[in-house]
């Protein structure tokens, strides 16, 4: 049972380690600030130092634990030496949020190898990788939670987002194959597809977007909010409400699925 605390739900996430990829800015900000209200001792990860020392700062002049390892996860051969460094901050990992930034848009045949090699690299292999090490620390405690922050892509490809459309399909099927394999020693993995969020990210498409159309990025921005059924984007907390239940207690039967947080765009049963 959940239990009330001041008036708040309890996930029963205090003292519990949550490692945020991406967790500087955007989505992965807000699931590190929400993380530490909860009580979780969170460390971020991002290239950003400037960044990275903001949001920490931020969480702990509202009273949480909060630390950074500055690294940039495209660089699959140092991953592992990242886990040892995220482990000398608090000597384990609870949770885990794997997010990285969209790869770009573009023709669906305009992109070389070598651009489906780097979209492959941030955005499925960093996943893959962090988690492989992580894991086993998990198995060992019996408990563990992996969230992957994916996008509605996996539901319904967009035209101008191939690289996107065709990587974050392949994190999706392999974080069911692992949520069958580890459910046993009570971790769950679980994918969470934001639609429209308000972030640097959707703004900066939205500006080619605009360039490409001759119009405003707040004209492209209005029309993506017209094309969704609850009338407006998400902000970056509601997409971060949903990664942290899914680490927390009340979430503990939930295992293997794409939660879609979209405001309803996507036209899917």
């Amino acid at each position: 049972m959940e239990i009330e605390r001041g008036g708040k739900v309890d996930l029963g996430l205090g003292g519990k380690v949550a490692l945020i990829c991406g967790g500087s800015r955007g989505i992965g900000k807000a699931c590190a600030i929400m993380f530490a209200e909860e009580g979780a001792r969170v460390i971020i990860l991002s290239r950003g130092i400037k960044d990275l020392m903001a949001t920490c700062e931020h969480i702990r002049n509202r009273g949480g634990e909060a630390d950074f390892v500055q690294a940039d996860l495209s660089e699959i051969n140092e991953i592992e030496s990242i886990v040892k460094r995220v482990r000398d901050i608090y000597g384990k990992v609870d949770v885990l949020v794997n997010n990285a930034g969209g790869p770009p848009p573009g023709d669906p045949l305009g992109f070389s190898p070598e651009k489906w090699e780097d979209a492959f690299r941030q955005n499925f292999l960093s996943a893959v990788e962090l988690t492989r090490f992580i894991l086993p620390e998990m198995i060992e405690r019996r408990w563990g939670r992996v969230i992957n922050i994916t996008s509605i892509t996996t539901r319904a490809p967009v035209e101008s987002l191939v690289l996107s459309n065709g990587v974050r399909m392949a994190v999706v099927g392999w974080a069911k194959t692992l949520a069958g394999k580890y459910a046993k020693y009570g971790i769950t993995i679980n994918n969470v597809a934001p639609g429209f969020t308000l972030t640097e990210r959707l703004r900066q498409l939205s500006e080619k977007t605009a360039i490409d159309r001759g119009t405003t990025v707040n004209d492209i921005l209005e029309s993506y909010s017209n094309k969704i059924p609850a009338g407006r984007l998400a902000e970056p907390w509601e997409i971060a409400s949903s990664v942290v239940f899914l680490a927390g207690r009340g979430a503990s039967y939930i295992n293997g699925i794409t939660l879609v947080v979209d405001g309803g765009y996507i036209p899917c049963v």
